[in-house]
């Protein structure tokens, strides 16, 4: 099995290819992962002594501030909080490094993250309300998410029904242009 150095213990590939990383778990750390089963967190492949749970490489696209944003508030509504979250903890569609905290301590820290990445002027208006001082001024996590979420594609107006247009219609049409035709017939008589 490859294994290499990892600061908090040991990554490695398990024979599936996955890359693994195996570590004393923090106090309640397999628990919290346990409850958040189906959420976007590292997935607990292992538990006991050690927690072992897949790893992914560092992200290096832009933040993904609604998808972030969505895991967190789906925690929070588990009862779960990620504790202070910085870049490092934003791996390739995962959040990592799940300590525990305060679900309003989580709001900041996104909030400090958005405004550290840099973003557009509506974002930092709410991640500036994500970061005040006083935890009961900030939003929740859900009320993040939802203002985050991309704006819904507009809706298109359905095509008008096509009338049917009644057999008989195009053999009425027709009479005018017959009448016409054999008039023409009988005035070259």
């Amino acid at each position: 099995m490859l294994q290499w150095a990892a600061v908090d213990g040991r990554l490695h590939l398990d024979p599936d290819g996955r890359l693994l990383l195996t570590r004393p778990p923090l106090p309640g750390e397999a628990a919290r992962l346990r409850a958040l089963a189906g959420l976007a967190v590292p997935e607990v492949v292992a538990d006991g002594p050690e927690l072992t749970c897949t790893w992914s490489p560092p992200d290096p696209g832009p933040l993904d501030a609604a998808g972030i944003a969505a895991v967190l508030a789906a925690a929070h509504e588990r009862g779960v909080a990620h504790g202070p979250l910085e870049r490092d903890h934003v791996r390739v569609g995962l959040l990592e490094g799940w300590a525990g905290g305060d679900p309003a301590e989580d709001v900041a820290s996104l909030g400090r993250l958005l405004l550290d990445e840099g973003c557009s002027p509506a974002v930092a208006a709410l991640a500036r309300r994500m970061v005040a001082a006083e935890p009961a001024a900030r939003p929740s996590m859900r009320a993040v998410a939802d203002a985050l979420a991309p704006a819904p594609a507009p809706a298109v107006p359905p095509a008008p029904a096509r009338r049917q247009v009644p057999r008989w219609v195009p053999a009425v049409a027709a009479i005018p242009v017959a009448l016409l035709a054999v008039l023409a017939d009988a005035a070259a008589l």
